[in-house]
Formats: C-alpha cells, sequence, structure tokens
C-alpha cells in the first residue's frame, strides 16, 4: 500500500489499509558501497532488530463479536480489518479485504487497488505490518444504518515493496498514527469501513 493507506489502511492503509502511491512511489536513495575493511579493524556488533508482527498465513475469518452492534463490537470488526489488512499485503489476494468497506471509500479503493496491482506486475510486499489499538467510540443511529466512530492508533513495521526487474524497491520505516475510522451496518449485516482519515 502506499504511504497514507498503507500507514494508516497505510493502505491498507489498512493495508500498512493507505491513497496508494506505494504502486509508483519509487526510492532513489541507493545503499552506498562500504569502504574497505582492514584486516585488524573489528567489525562492529549490528543492533538487534524491531520485532515485526508475525503475517497471517491464512485468510482472517470475522469473529462473532465483530458483528455486534454495540462499542465492543465495533473494536472487535476494526482488530479484524487490520489483520485482513496484513493478509492482503503479504499474499495478494484482497477478496475478504473487499467485504470490509463500501463501495465510495476512497481510500480502502486505492489501497485495494495497490496492492492488486504491486501483485499483478510480479512485485511483492514484506514487513509494513499493521498493529490497532481503537480507542474512543461514539455509536449514532441513521434511519435503518447503525453509525460507529472510532479513534485508533495505529502502530506499522517497516515495509519493503519489491517491483519486478530493475525498477528500485519502495522502503519505507516504521510509523505510529493516529486516524478516525466511520463504520457503518445494518441490521444483519456486518460492519464495513465508510471512510477514514489521518488525524495524527
Amino acid at each position: 500500500m502506499g504511504a497514507t493507506t498503507t500507514r494508516v489502511l497505510t493502505g491498507l492503509a489498512l493495508l500498512t489499509l493507505t491513497a496508494c502511491t506505494a504502486c509508483t512511489g519509487r526510492s532513489d536513495t541507493a545503499d552506498p558501497t562500504p569502504p574497505p575493511q582492514s584486516a585488524t579493524t573489528a567489525t562492529p556488533t549490528p543492533p538487534s532488530p524491531t520485532p515485526t508482527p508475525t503475517p497471517p498465513s491464512t485468510r482472517p475469518v470475522m469473529p462473532d463479536a465483530a458483528a455486534a452492534h454495540t462499542k465492543a463490537g465495533a473494536k472487535a470488526f476494526m482488530a479484524y480489518f487490520w489483520r485482513v489488512v496484513n493478509y492482503a499485503e503479504t499474499t495478494g489476494d484482497v477478496k475478504a479485504l473487499k467485504s470490509t468497506f463500501v463501495k465510495g471509500c476512497g481510500a480502502c479503493e486505492g489501497g485495494l487497488a495497490g496492492i492488486r496491482a504491486i501483485y499483478r506486475n510480479g512485485g511483492h510486499v514484506t514487513g509494513g505490518q499493521g498493529t490497532v489499538v481503537a480507542g474512543a467510540v461514539l455509536l449514532s443511529y441513521a434511519g435503518p444504518f447503525v453509525l460507529a466512530d472510532l479513534k485508533v492508533t495505529l502502530k506499522t513495521s517497516s515495509q519493503r515493496v519489491d517491483y519486478p526487474g530493475t525498477v528500485k524497491d519502495s522502503v519505507r520505516p516504521g510509523a505510529v498514527v493516529h486516524d478516525m475510522f466511520h463504520l457503518s451496518a445494518t441490521d444483519g449485516d456486518a460492519w464495513r469501513v465508510a471512510q477514514f482519515e489521518v488525524i495524527g
């Protein structure tokens, strides 16, 4: 996903969900050639890498708790949504992701299109896994619709988008962002993301 979608969606970014610049973004910074080392020069010990969330290996299934039209249900859906984003970014399988948002969610559609473009052209995504904490939830009602506004804190790991051929890969550091997600649902239907934006 792109810088915005990957860090939010990120494409996501929820997908990092996300709208999509990863499919066209480029990193023009090449690794410098290291200077020759003397035989007597001590080799420094590299720092330990930051642990990265393990990407899901199978398509996530929405838990029953995420179907409840309550504050707790909205939070459970948000956790499920990011598991789906992580899975889609890692595998290129966007079927489950497509079912988590309503038509017209521009950031969601941009992230999904970005993932499709990367994998369709022979690329793949490594990292960028998002861990989400849903904070305050506000429920409201409009006719047959139940609406939920969620303030979300999202932490993503570093991400590399590997492009095919000689095109330079795109590398982005991990980040912590704060987003506002707007969900909607009707009786007998599951939550869907209607829109989201970065708020800090």
